[in-house]
């Protein structure tokens, strides 16, 4: 249907979004501002949308490539991270939610936040890893260079 790879343009969007939302969500906590936390509720509402688009570019580009050997080995492992990652940042997002609707303006019990705040660490870790294996994806096995 497209004759480029979907993927690789989408994925950056995805991925300024999630570290966003986890930086000022972070920093927002660490600082006790409650705007920063805003910030990054509103930018991880859009992450679990922008990583599902992604993870359906990236198996949609992965369906022509033959999952054997080591470049097959690498699309499962960053695919089953990419599954992950979206996973870690929904239900990140959905304790957010909860927070907000739940405790608003009272305060959500502190091990509420801190769930939420390491499951962004968590988030932001799979994002590194997933990235890594991205990258040797494209540079080391020449996947979706157009």
């Amino acid at each position: 249907m497209f004759d480029f790879p979907l993927h690789p343009p989408l994925v950056h969007f995805a991925l300024a979004a999630a570290v966003g939302a986890s930086l000022f969500e972070g920093l927002g906590l660490i600082l006790k501002r409650p705007p920063l936390r805003q910030t990054g509720g509103h930018l991880l509402a859009l992450v679990p949308f922008l990583l599902a688009a992604n993870i359906a570019a990236g198996l949609y580009d992965a369906d022509p490539v033959p999952l054997t050997g080591e470049t097959g080995a690498l699309i499962v492992l960053h695919r089953n991270l990419g599954f992950g990652t979206g996973a870690t940042y929904l239900v990140a997002w959905l304790l957010r939610w909860v927070e907000r609707r739940r405790f608003a303006g009272r305060g959500a019990p502190c091990p509420f936040v801190l769930l939420c705040g390491l499951l962004l660490l968590t988030g932001l870790v799979l994002i590194l890893v997933t990235g890594y294996f991205g990258g040797e994806l494209v540079f080391k096995q020449g996947v979706n260079v157009g």
